[in-house]
């Protein structure tokens, strides 16, 4: 039930930043998202944190983003991860923890990794790491739309 509630904050906040991410080459809009909670981190997570992740890719081939997290003491880091669900990876991509609960920023990936996050999205996780929880706090795996 958790998992469908925020899947269903990450839908209702996709139109107010549709217009911010749209593919020039084919008009269509290319976004990744991810629910985060803690229950999704494999060893263990914050239990009651949960968070959004959003991001698209911008005029210069970089990944924007927007990261949000709560329930979640002074995060410290903020990754994307190759991995499958259940499945810890290695960092793909580093992003700005959210350390006032929200951050936006851009990230520089290379054409490959950018291309696979969207072909393989749901082989990707985003997590946010905080003292209390060194290995993740909260977890959620990418999807693409």
């Amino acid at each position: 039930m958790k998992k469908l509630i925020a899947l269903a904050a990450i839908a209702a906040a996709t139109p107010a930043i549709a217009g911010h991410h749209e593919d020039k080459a084919n008009g269509h809009s290319k976004m990744l998202m991810a629910g985060l909670l803690g229950t999704n981190q494999v060893n263990g997570g914050d239990e009651d944190g949960r968070g959004q992740f959003m991001a698209w890719p911008d005029a210069e081939g970089q990944l924007c983003y927007r990261l949000m997290v709560s329930n979640v003491d002074a995060p410290t880091a903020a990754h994307i991860h190759s991995g499958a669900a259940g499945v810890n990876g290695g960092v793909v991509v580093g992003l700005s923890a959210p350390t006032d609960g929200k951050v936006e920023g851009c990230a520089t990936v290379d054409a490959d990794t950018m291309a696979a996050l969207w072909a393989e999205s749901g082989a990707y996780y985003v997590n946010v790491h905080n003292a209390e929880h060194p290995a993740g706090a909260v977890r959620g795996q990418l999807m693409s739309h």
